[in-house]
């Protein structure tokens, strides 16, 4: 995901990322039923009985020192449809033996703001290791 990100910018940008090490992951499951959804314009609990696996998840990248934080929700696909005005994925995978993939929240954990005076136009530098 974050490589078709960088991809157009790659002849200023270090690419492809690559992942290094994972250093934490922690796993709870919530009901969907915590979920409100959107029928018209006002908001109505979702009566729902599915759970939904929410995955935190912290890891490296090369270059160093990129590092991310990040949260992804394990859903079945018509949960995520009935959800689609209460929750935005950044990106949707689908995996082998998995329900849909929801890349719901990503963030930087090092420190980008020396990438930022020679970061494109058009590209984040949390995203950006600038080329020498």
């Amino acid at each position: 995901w974050m490589n078709t990100i960088v991809h157009p910018f790659r002849s200023k940008c270090v690419f492809p990322l690559k992942g290094k090490e994972v250093l934490h992951v922690r796993s709870k499951k919530i009901s969907a039923s915590d979920f409100s959804i959107y029928q018209g314009d006002r908001p109505s609990l979702l009566s729902y009985r599915q759970e939904i696996q929410v995955l935190d998840m912290q890891f490296k990248m090369e270059p160093e020192p990129m590092e991310y934080r990040v949260q992804v929700l394990v859903l079945q696909e018509d949960l995520v449809h009935k959800l689609n005005k209460s929750l935005t994925c950044q990106a949707r995978f689908e995996m082998e033996g998995y329900p849909e993939i929801c890349l719901f929240q990503v963030g930087a954990v090092h420190r980008y703001a020396r990438f930022e005076a020679c970061t494109p136009a058009g590209m984040t530098a949390d995203l950006c290791h600038c080329r020498s």
